[in-house]
């Protein structure tokens, strides 16, 4: 299998998990596992860029200073690694939140209050307003939702973005790289040449 040809199969793996996990967001596990399948993909395309060829390599992503300057035309080189640079922030912003909403609670869980029994011979179960453990864990898990949410708010408005980035870039090379597009969409046999 040549490069291009695995990059291909990296990118449909990528596109395929990322799609799946933004569609199946109010699914739970489902979702989670589809998540965690793109962090795999995201991981292993890190370490793929810093140990294969220099083509790979992270940087191509990103553009410098002195490449802005010189764009022209939307064809340009440098508008399609900003429409990338903003794909591979928008990603890893949305693995790394999502990641740390699906992480247990801070504090254990409380253990079921005790019943206890009252002078006037009845059954008391403890309240919310009683002073104790059971209150600061109550306390505790209120906090730790809070974050929790906005954690999760920022995953999902980070989602929201790669899927702008998203169609962005795919409307990008639709448009202006067409035989690049072709052959990553798996519509042409052999990669085109630069």
């Amino acid at each position: 299998m040549t490069l291009p040809e695995k990059i291909r199969l990296y990118h449909a793996a990528l596109a395929g998990l990322a799609l799946s996990a933004y569609v199946s967001g109010e699914l739970g596990p489902i979702h989670e596992w589809l998540g965690y399948g793109v962090t795999f993909i995201l991981i292993v395309r890190i370490i793929w860029g810093v140990v294969e060829a220099r083509q790979l390599g992270i940087s191509r992503f990103f553009l410098g200073f002195t490449e802005l300057g010189h764009v022209r035309w939307f064809d340009h080189p440098a508008v399609s690694k900003l429409l990338l640079s903003g794909v591979a922030l928008a990603l890893v912003s949305t693995v790394v939140t999502g990641v740390l909403a699906d992480r247990p609670p801070s504090s254990p869980p409380s253990r079921r209050a005790e019943p206890t029994f009252s002078s006037a011979s009845e059954w008391r179960t403890p309240s919310n307003h009683d002073v104790g453990p059971s209150s600061i864990a109550s306390r505790d898990r209120r906090e730790s939702d809070k974050s929790e949410s906005w954690i999760t708010e920022v995953h999902e408005a980070s989602a929201n973005f790669l899927l702008g980035f998203v169609i962005a870039h795919a409307s990008y090379m639709l448009l202006f790289k067409r035989r690049l597009a072709a052959f990553m969409l798996f519509c042409a046999g052999r990669r085109p040449r630069a």
